[in-house]
């Protein structure tokens, strides 16, 4: 059970990694469209 928690856990991470990443790569081309 303890191993599943820890998995669990670790996908929740990997979310938290991708939404932040993915904010950074949209604030990024947003900058790059009011640059042009």
């Amino acid at each position: 059970m303890s191993s599943y928690l820890g998995v669990l856990s670790n996908i929740e991470n990997i979310i938290i990694y991708f939404l932040e990443f993915g904010r950074f790569i949209n604030g990024l081309y947003l900058a790059l469209e009011n640059g042009s």
